[in-house]
């Protein structure tokens, strides 16, 4: 597996640069076809599957009932 860092370089010497993949494999020390899947974008982030963020049942409860969680005053 790729670390971002590796991904990172890979790009920028490649678009930033300029540089052919293959001098690029040369000065990694990674192969052609890994080159060619990061620059094609298939880097590690785009199949990793991200969970939803947990929400908070109490505010949402809240929220939804029109009451709110300030107390109120005494008439």
């Amino acid at each position: 597996m790729l670390v971002v860092e590796t991904i990172a370089k890979i790009r920028r010497l490649a678009l930033m640069k300029g540089m052919p993949n293959k001098a690029s494999c040369r000065e990694l020390g990674i192969s052609r076809k890994v080159v060619r899947k990061v620059l094609r974008g298939g880097g590690c982030w785009k199949n990793a599957s991200v969970a939803p963020l947990p929400t908070n049942r109490s505010n949402s409860h809240s929220a939804r009932s029109g009451t709110s969680s300030r107390k109120s005053e005494p008439i």
